[in-house]
This record gives C-alpha cells, structure tokens and sequence, in this order.
C-alpha cells in the first residue's frame, strides 16, 4: 500500500503533461520485473539431490519431442546414450553449468547437421531430477538471440 501512495505523491508533484508517461514508465518496469524466470537458488533445498557426474555416466535412455518456434511438435525421438565426461565432439563453444539441488541450468552452443552442412544453435537447458533415475529437460533453442524451438525430453539411467 506504500508503493501506491508513493506513485501518487510522485505524481502530484509531475506537471500533468509528464504523469501520463512516468505512469507507463511505472506499468512498464513492474511488468519486466515479472518476466524474470525462477533462479537455480530457488531449487537448492530440492531433492532427490542432482549430481551431474554420477546421473550423466554410463547408460541412459532419452524421449523427447522438439518444437518449432511456434510451439508445434515437429520431431519425436527415442535415443540410447552412452555417457560419459570424457567427450563433447559437438559443442561448439564453451558453456555454463550450475547445479543446485534437484536441479541443473546450462548455456551453451551445441553444432547440429543442416543440410549440407552444420548449424550451431544456443541452448538453453533446465533440468529437474524426479526420482534418483529419471530426470526431466527443458530446453530453449536460439540462433541470434531470437528462439527458434524447444526440446522437451525424459532421460532414465539403465
């Protein structure tokens, strides 16, 4: 209730020519401060504990579906893997990985085949351990800072 008396007493005090734009300013910033997303320290007390090494080693198995940018499912997918923390052939640059609790969030730029050719693509990645076997992925794709689809996947260890 502060807040609202205190945009009045700033308001009263604008000529009547600015308050129109300081109030759009106001709208405009509390509706960015809601679009930040949930941060990784929001799931540090979350379990069953995520720790990337001993989850992405050995056998795993990965269902999915990708999206375009449009939200429509153009791709399924069932894949075997064989991890390991040895070899990342088809990252092209480094990325982030952070991890708290049951949950890991990382950035980076993945080379996938194009056409003739290959396309590097930023992903977006959030990843939430369900049950110490099966974990769930949500990624954002972009290219130029604009996204271009979503990966939605379930890994399970063998």
């Amino acid at each position: 209730m502060n807040s609202v008396k205190n945009v009045q007493n700033l308001c009263s005090v604008i000529p009547n020519a600015g308050r129109h734009s300081i109030l759009v300013l106001i709208a405009v910033l509390a509706m960015l401060g809601g679009c930040s997303g949930p941060a990784l320290t929001d799931y540090a007390e979350r379990g069953p504990k995520l720790i990337p090494e001993v989850f992405f080693n050995g056998e795993l198995s990965a269902r999915g579906v990708v999206k375009d940018m449009s939200g429509e499912v153009i791709r399924t997918f069932d894949a075997d893997i064989s991890a390991s923390w040895n070899d990342a052939g088809d990252v092209a640059e480094p990325g982030t990985m952070r991890w708290r609790g049951n949950t890991i969030h990382m950035n980076y730029v993945l080379r996938i085949a194009y056409g003739d050719g290959t396309l590097d693509v930023r992903m977006d990645d959030w990843m939430y351990l369900i049950t110490p076997d099966t974990l769930i992925n949500q990624t954002t794709m972009s290219k130029w800072g604009v996204d271009v689809g979503e990966l939605v996947l379930v890994i399970q260890k063998k």
